[in-house]
């Protein structure tokens, strides 16, 4: 193996993998310092700003190396329309991801998803909370009423939704969902990098 084929197939996607995992590591703790907004009086809780920003500039990186592999590759112009065709199938998901939020009140949790709609459930429906981490650490709550609702642990506002579950939710309830989330999910103090 030649050095630029090493440096190509080996080194490069081990710095890209590294990168990519210290990215999404650092992104529920720093979600802990980003306050929630509030709308009509309910808890919002939507993607950080620092998510926002990866999904932004990746997508524009993408977009950015299609374009430039369908210059490239004009004669055979069916490899760079493949190229467009990944990319937008990479993208769109991301920024209809982003558009995903839960409201959270004294009264119960509300979820706007593009993707299944709206859900709803009252505090008192909850019958139990548990922690995955499961493509994202995230938090389930299930009731035999309605259909369960995941709330990323990445979303800003989590510890006002902390605060909240808290207060309404009975200990048997809650069961070690916020110890498995706290064991998980370190503490933006615990953090050297302090995030953008």
């Amino acid at each position: 193996m030649t050095p630029s084929r090493f440096l190509l197939q080996v080194v490069t996607p081990l710095v890209l993998g590294t990168i990519g995992f210290e990215i999404t590591r650092r992104i529920a703790p720093a979600a802990r310092r980003e306050p929630s907004a509030v709308v009509s009086g309910q808890v919002a809780l939507r993607r950080t700003i620092f998510e926002t920003r990866i999904v932004v500039i990746g997508a524009s990186l993408l977009v950015a190396i299609s374009v430039g592999g369908f210059i490239w590759a004009l004669p055979y112009w069916q490899f760079g329309m493949f190229g467009v065709v990944v990319v937008a199938l990479i993208i769109l998901p991301a920024f209809v991801e982003l558009r995903r939020w839960v409201a959270a009140d004294d009264s119960g949790l509300y979820l706007h998803s593009p993707w299944v709609g709206e859900r709803s459930m009252l505090w008192s429906q909850v019958q139990a909370v548990s922690f995955g981490d499961l493509f994202g650490p995230h938090l389930r709550f299930t009731s035999a009423m309605t259909k369960p609702i995941r709330v990323e642990c990445s979303y800003a506002g989590i510890t006002e939704l902390e605060t909240i579950m808290n207060r309404q939710l009975s200990p048997g309830a809650l069961g070690s969902a916020l110890d498995d989330y706290h064991a998980a999910v370190l503490p933006p103090s615990n953090n050297r990098w302090r995030g953008p």
